[in-house]
């Protein structure tokens, strides 16, 4: 034996027992990589695991053990020979299939993505923070956290990371605690951060106590950004104060609810929707939401569609001439058919539809996850200058807007007329006019345009400037304008500690403007977007304007991926399912949203190993 070992012609034991145990090992993990993949599916398409029961004492084909079990099982009748054959010599202690095994490899899943993010984010060091909050169907606050940052081939990311529970409260303090926490605790650096954007609520915004003060009072180079989103619907909800608009709305909201509430009178509506509006694409009135004004565009818009058909609807629950409805569908439907007749309504819903609907592709512009500040006050100042040149020429604007109501009225056989005024009148508008076109015009029309304007004016284009004028280092500004370095250069004072190499910061602005007039020269498409420009800096050449640029990019703009990201919390934490623990809510979470993402199976399977030593050998320690 010892000579034929000596000569290489046989193999020495312990060599022998090393191949064995890299086969059972090679074996092992093939088990558990099928096992991960039913996990990563269910995670994926967002299906709960768990059944009525899955403990190993309930796994049998009467009871309802859930999806990963019965998933499990359907491998095996597929064809996964070797998770088959692993079920049936396996111990019962020994399946990998139990509730903390889910857990576990639910964890490890979560570590691998989030690694995978915060390694990107380190290559790139500044982010910015994006949170919110939420109460889930628990009854438990959640606040979702969402990292913006540049990364090393210049897109802008903002991504999610997890739910944060405030179990200690919801106070500015609270907040900005659990924040600091969990970025640290995630392995960053907060003295990295450099934006932090929030909506306008107190505890998040408070200049004295709120979220956003106390985490700039500990790292000052953190900007507080208040959500545009947020902004912008705070201008819009604005336009409420104007009575005849909001009781236009009421009664929008009415007329949803009175349909939602009834299968019957809903069927009914969708009856005569099919025979008076074809043409029309929808078969019921959406729903008003009662915190997001822009969303209310959308409303009216599909009330316009299927108006004829509602009146209808109505008229025929009112009159009861075949005795099918009972008295409270006949009552509201008299007083909604009633609401919606008359001309003050018709044109109130008209002159706010045809204002405010100059907001609506700002509002889906604004969502955008790699939106930046430039691009989004261009927008805002091109919806701002629409409203200006409204209210200048409204003469000529509201013509067409008056006879779009006069039209309705004529269709819906609606007399025209003005609501009545007198001298002590106190409780509705009781503006004097001589004709029924300038009442609408006095009450309406003038009071929309101008709290529109002024409150974009006064929430968007006031502060932030040091960030917009920086902005002029776009090649579009520099060959545009004399003056683009020194709003350029200020912004870079700020961030100085930032700069790779300050000190040839006037050399390289130099550099930087006769760069982009030889490319124009050369008649080559210059960037106009900090998007366009990011990826393609050289930052050999230019190393603290793309050090300046990626600060730029991390400023964020909105929270919208943090409403996402709640949307999300909603269909992940059901009813069915509402005492999952933080941590396998947070692994679920991150499944669904980068569902689309590779996922590493044998890094997680070296993760579970290094974590959860167990019976079954995933790990050749001694290689």
């Amino acid at each position: 034996m010892f000579p034929s070992v000596m000569e290489s012609q046989t193999l020495g034991v312990n060599n022998l027992t090393s191949t064995t145990n890299q086969k059972r090992i090679a074996e092992n993990r093939k088990i558990l990589k099928s096992i991960l993949k039913t996990v990563i599916f269910l995670g994926n398409q967002n299906i709960p695991l768990r059944g009525h029961r899955d403990d190993s004492k309930h796994l049998d084909l009467e009871s309802n053990s859930g999806n990963f079990q019965k998933l499990l099982e359907f491998r095996c009748d597929a064809g996964d020979a070797t998770l088959m054959e692993h079920f049936k010599k396996c111990s019962k202690t020994s399946t990998y299939r139990s509730k903390t095994i889910q857990n576990e490899l639910i964890d490890c899943l979560k570590e691998w993505i989030q690694k995978t993010i915060i390694d990107d984010i380190k290559m790139n060091r500044y982010f910015s923070i994006l949170a919110d909050e939420a109460s889930d169907c628990s009854n438990i606050e959640q606040m979702p956290l969402i990292l913006r940052y540049v990364d090393s081939n210049g897109e802008v990311h903002e991504s999610f990371l997890q739910f944060i529970w405030c179990d200690s409260g919801t106070s500015g303090e609270e907040i900005a605690r659990l924040l600091i926490e969990t970025v640290e605790g995630l392995g960053l650096d907060t003295k990295d951060c450099r934006g932090q954007c929030f909506d306008g609520a107190g505890n998040m915004s408070g200049v004295c106590k709120g979220a956003s003060t106390r985490i700039k009072t500990q790292y000052p180079k953190v900007k507080y950004v208040h959500c545009a989103s947020h902004r912008l619907n705070l201008c819009v909800t604005k336009t409420a104060s104007v009575a005849q608009v909001k009781n236009m709305m009421d009664t929008l909201g009415e007329l949803s609810r009175f349909f939602s509430n009834s299968p019957k009178r809903q069927g009914a509506l969708s009856e005569k929707i099919k025979v008076l509006c074809p043409e029309s694409k929808r078969s019921k009135l959406l729903y008003i939401c009662q915190t997001r004004w822009v969303q209310r565009l959308d409303v009216m818009e599909v009330f316009s569609d299927i108006v004829v058909a509602v009146v209808e609807t109505l008229d025929l629950i009112r009159m009861n001439a075949e005795k099918h409805w009972n008295p409270d569908s006949v009552v509201k439907a008299n007083g909604l058919y009633h609401a919606i007749t008359n001309f003050p309504f018709i044109a109130a819903y008209i002159l706010t539809r045809e204002c405010l609907s100059v907001t609506t592709s700002l509002t889906v512009k604004l969502q955008y996850a790699n939106q930046d500040s430039n691009r989004a006050y261009l927008c805002l100042k091109a919806v701002r200058d629409t409203i200006e040149k409204y209210r200048s020429n409204l003469d000529s604007y509201y013509l067409l807007w008056f006879q779009q109501a006069t039209a309705l009225a004529s269709l819906l056989e609606v007399d025209i007329q003005k609501p009545r005024t007198c001298g002590r009148q106190t409780q509705r508008s009781n503006i004097p006019a001589e004709s029924v076109e300038q009442y609408f015009k006095r009450a309406i029309a003038i009071p929309i345009l101008d709290h529109l304007y002024f409150e974009i004016n006064d929430r968007f284009f006031s502060g932030q400037e040091t960030i917009l004028s920086a902005f002029s280092v776009l090649p579009a500004t520099v060959l545009a304008k004399k003056e683009w370095a020194k709003p350029f250069k200020e912004f870079c004072m700020e961030y100085i500690d930032d700069l790779p190499s300050p000190s040839s910061l006037n050399v390289e602005l130099h550099l930087w403007e006769s760069y982009w007039k030889k490319t124009a020269e050369s008649k080559k498409e210059v960037p106009k977007h900090l998007t366009q420009l990011l990826p393609i800096v050289d930052a050999d050449l230019f190393p603290n304007i793309r050090a300046a640029l990626v600060l730029l990019g991390t400023m964020p703009v909105t929270s919208c991926e943090c409403e996402r990201s709640v949307s999300l919390l909603r269909r992940l934490k059901t009813y069915l399912r509402s005492t999952m623990n933080q941590s396998r809510m947070n692994g679920l979470a991150l499944l669904s949203v980068y569902s689309s993402q590779k996922i590493d199976i044998q890094a997680v399977i070296d993760i579970f190993a290094r974590q959860h030593p167990r019976k079954m050998a995933l790990l050749d320690i001694i290689n």
